[in-house]
């Protein structure tokens, strides 16, 4: 009896020290999450969800199994710099390849900012001209107790090369990079819209 409440007691031991080694929820909160479901050939695809933490912080990074996709990114939807920027890549494309929302990658390149440009199409905010996403490769900055949402149009993290098209019901587990809070999991399921 004795032996067995020892052993008991190590592996909650050894699981808090996992849990803290990544995220303890005390410090980030992510709701809503949910990945877009994604066409046959379709090479990219999109995790929303919506995030607070606790203490001003920076999200460095996002990551996916590689049997999900080769790469994660984070990523915003801007306004096209028309005047042809240097640090700007990306060709213009017709309406977007993922359903529901108004751009999306089919090829990455570039230092500062990847993707392809796309007409504004339906965006909620009106006529807007050319939008592009980019690759916030510095990160992005957060602040105390303010909820950003990660949703079509905005900020997102873009799954590069998918291994498989994405259908409603697969799981995704993504971990998040914070600068101050460390890495955050948690599983994404893949819906047709937001929850």
């Amino acid at each position: 009896m004795k032996r067995s409440l020892t052993l008991l007691s190590v592996g909650m031991s050894v699981g808090l020290l996992s849990l803290a080694a990544c995220g303890s929820g005390d410090e980030v909160s992510i709701d809503n999450a949910w990945a877009r479901t994604s066409a046959a050939g379709q090479t990219t695809g999109a995790i929303y969800f919506d995030l607070t933490v606790d203490a001003d912080d920076t999200l460095l990074s996002a990551s996916v199994p590689a049997s999900i996709a080769a790469d994660a990114q984070i990523h915003e939807v801007v306004m096209a710099d028309m005047g042809g920027s240097d640090d700007m890549t990306g060709d213009s494309m017709p309406d977007s390849s993922m359903p529901g929302d108004d751009m999306t990658h089919d090829s990455m390149s570039g230092d500062d900012m990847t993707g392809d440009s796309t007409p504004s199409g339906d965006m909620d905010s009106g006529d807007m001209g050319a939008m592009t996403m980019q690759q916030l490769v510095d990160g992005l900055q957060l602040t105390a107790g303010t909820t950003v949402k990660f949703e079509p149009g905005s900020y997102h993290v873009m799954l590069i090369d998918i291994a498989a098209p994405l259908v409603v019901g697969d799981k995704i587990d993504l971990t998040l990079e914070f600068a101050e809070a460390g890495a955050f999991e948690i599983t994404v399921e893949v819906a047709e819209s937001a929850p």
